[in-house]
């Protein structure tokens, strides 16, 4: 034995030392896993291996569900000489952005990770302030639920496409469907009811040449049933033309006032100058849009052609800002706005602004008429698509 060593005997041997060495700075020393809690649980492998399949300080991977939502790992740096020394660091690597601070704190615990892997670093330095980067690390494997996995997300994403493609074809078919009923009804009211009023129309106009002159009480009534005959088969042509799914794009419409416009300004010598934007052309209007629309446009231009004493009309159709506007503007002699609103009519002998305001309300929308007498006559129509 050398000078300065020191020698103890035991029962079962005898040790000796040199207390210089001992108190040497030491280089870094190993850093140990010492135990895992599961929810605030120690567990021994030895009677459930589901988890780690040995001794946590040689296993290199933590298997867990998604209901072991809560556990501490333990871990030492192998230096004795003075516990108080000794400082952490750790990182849970997919969880953590970066290393925490150093401390004297030997165990982390983790509650609630998503279901996924992660790897758990620990490093420490020694008594002398040595830190062992390299540290030590073991796989953290959670297990998702049933209803976590992509596979239950993949079948519920193909559930809700296959639901939403079957709403679809179920509403294609049912606007199919009503397409369908909307053609034959406008098929039926040309062909049955439309005959009938023509018979009916033409019936009583060569009975009432046929008749005594003389009889002027029946001439009046078939000539009052002949009239009230044509303007049914107007009214009737116009709802079949409403009904008939054919007439749905905005051009169609279009067509249809240009020719009634035609048809009634020409033979009061009435010049038409119509402009529709372009932006219009593909649209589509539904059903109700495009009766009113055209009701309204119908009424104006009866109005003018009766009372309005003009040379010229111009309409303008645009759409701004998510609304329709319908504008028609004439040259002609105008009227007092008051007193037609003050009598109810639009013109002496019109329909009235009660049925062109309900036609506006109807497109949820709103019309305004600009006149004055000796100054002409404007209607704006807005509606919103």
């Amino acid at each position: 034995m050398n000078a300065g060593e020191l020698l103890f005997h035991g029962v079962k041997g005898s040790t000796w030392f040199n207390p210089a060495e001992v108190l040497q700075q030491q280089d870094t020393v190993p850093i140990h896993f010492i135990s895992l809690s599961v929810n605030n649980k120690t567990l021994p492998w030895q009677n459930d291996s589901s988890v780690i399949n040995g001794n946590i300080a040689y296993c290199k991977k933590i298997t867990l569900t998604h209901d072991q939502n809560i556990f501490s790992i333990f871990f030492s740096s192998m230096d004795f000489r003075n516990e108080k020394g000794k400082l952490y660091s750790w990182k849970l690597e997919g969880f953590d952005k970066s290393w925490t601070e150093p401390s004297h704190q030997h165990e982390v615990t983790y509650t609630n990770l998503s279901p996924g892997t992660y790897t758990f670093r620990v490093k420490a330095s020694n008594a002398d302030g040595i830190w062992n980067e390299n540290g030590n690390s073991i796989q953290i494997v959670i297990i998702p639920a049933w209803y976590q996995t992509w596979l239950f997300r993949l079948a519920i994403l193909l559930v809700v496409i296959g639901g939403a493609y079957s709403f679809y074809r179920y509403r294609l078919r049912q606007a199919i469907k009503l397409q369908e009923i909307r053609n034959n009804i406008a098929s039926d009211l040309h062909d049955e009811i439309g005959s009938t009023l023509s018979s009916i129309s033409i019936s009583s106009t060569v009975i009432r040449k046929k008749i005594n002159k003389d009889s002027p009480e029946v001439n009046n009534l078939l000539s009052h049933i002949s009239t009230n005959t044509d303007n049914m088969m107007e009214i009737m042509s116009d709802i079949v033309w409403a009904v008939n799914t054919k007439n749905d794009r905005f051009e169609n419409v279009v067509n249809r006032m240009r020719a009634f416009a035609i048809e009634i300004l020409e033979p009061a010598g009435i010049t038409l100058n119509m402009h529709v934007s372009s932006r219009l052309d593909n649209f589509t209007l539904n059903m109700q849009q495009r009766k009113n629309l055209y009701l309204v446009f119908k009424e104006a231009i009866n109005n003018i052609a009766k009372y309005a004493d003009c040379e010229n009309v111009r309409v303008e159709i645009a759409i701004r800002l998510n609304k329709i506007s319908l504008k028609i503007k004439d040259g002609g002699k105008g009227f007092s706005v008051a007193d037609a609103a003050n009598a109810r009519t639009f013109q002496p002998g019109g329909n009235g602004l009660n049925n062109l305001q309900k036609r506006a309300k109807e497109l949820n929308g709103k019309i305004t008429i600009n006149s004055a007498i000796g100054r002409g006559t404007e209607i704006i129509l807005e509606f919103p698509v």
